[in-house]
């Protein structure tokens, strides 16, 4: 996704990919939107929370607590969603983040 690499080169990580948060208009251009836990990070920053991202897109490192992630979290969300679409189903459809 386009939009993607446009926040990352502005240093802004979403957090929060999800087909809840991708608008698709009328002549079929995707858009995300919910920029509420965005986040621009100027420099490395470990005072980040591990609250993100909803369960079935979060990566690995955030369902274990860290707070030391980076840009790699959006692009885990999108692979994600990706898989969704090609399913029609989450990919890691669990009752719990560890499920």
């Amino acid at each position: 996704m386009e939009v993607i690499a446009f926040l990352h080169e502005k240093n802004v990580m979403h957090r929060d990919i999800k087909p809840e948060n991708l608008l698709v208009s009328g002549d079929g251009r995707v858009k995300l939107c919910d920029f509420g836990i965005a986040k621009e990070v100027v420099e490395p920053d470990l005072s980040m929370t591990a609250g993100v991202c909803t369960r079935y897109y979060k990566a690995p490192e955030i369902l274990f607590g860290s707070k030391n992630y980076d840009f790699s979290i959006d692009v885990w969300a999108a692979g994600c969603l990706f898989g969704e679409l090609f399913k029609k189903q989450p990919l890691f459809n669990g009752t719990t983040d560890f499920d």
